[in-house]
């Protein structure tokens, strides 16, 4: 019994790490990304598209710059914004996988 309880803890120890490396690899954001891509990705970026009104789910097929030039918004600062907070939030993870 012992013995199938810790291969089980090993398992979830080493999807957590294998996460934690996907989490890591995964590429900054850009214009041509579609917007719902976006989202799955990194699912706080949904309360930047709020703040700027872009639809992230029936519109979420579009490329982001799409939805950018249609808003008037502007792409550096959109950008930006997305990539600042998951850079936030990779740091997060290599803290909580850290400790």
């Amino acid at each position: 019994m012992i013995l199938v309880i810790n291969s089980i803890i090993e398992l979830r120890r080493i999807k957590l790490v294998n996460l934690k490396e996907e989490l890591m690899m995964k590429a900054m954001f850009n214009k041509n990304q579609k917007i719902g891509e976006i989202a799955a990705i990194f699912p706080k970026a949904t309360d930047i598209f709020m703040d700027y009104e872009i639809d992230f789910c029936c519109g979420g097929d579009r490329p982001l710059e799409v939805a950018i030039v249609e808003q008037g918004i502007s792409e550096d600062e959109m950008l930006y914004k997305l990539n600042k907070a998951y850079e936030e939030f990779k740091e997060s993870v290599k803290y909580l996988f850290n400790s």
